[in-house]
């Protein structure tokens, strides 16, 4: 009874290797990734939307302020993240609060 066990133990400790490899590898592949966050107000399930509607975000250990992510349409706000620094369209940090970007550009290390 005790070897079947192992080598049912074995399965399954082979099956979370498999799985927790195929889960890491595509996130490895940061190029480029778009996320976005959809804002829905809890009493009636509607998207929030309008000049207050703002999703902060804080990328990287640097930077001390949040970026502010205005809300479009849908209640949707989207960041991309990207490893090419050229591509990053956020003004540089100067702790004077948050700053607020459509559709920012922020680079990951």
């Amino acid at each position: 009874m005790l070897i079947g066990y192992r080598q049912l133990s074995f399965c399954f400790g082979l099956l979370n290797f498999l799985v927790t490899a195929l889960l890491v590898l595509p996130a490895m592949s940061l190029s480029a990734q778009t996320i976005e966050i959809k804002l829905v107000d809890g009493r009636n399930g509607h998207p929030m939307v309008g000049a207050s509607s703002y999703v902060n975000v804080w990328v990287g250990g640097e930077r001390k302020e949040a970026i502010a992510i205005p809300t479009n349409e849908k209640g949707a706000a989207r960041l991309q993240l990207t490893l090419n620094p050229s591509e990053v369209n956020i003004p540089s940090s100067n702790n004077n609060g948050s700053i607020v970007v459509n559709h920012p550009v922020c680079e990951i290390r």
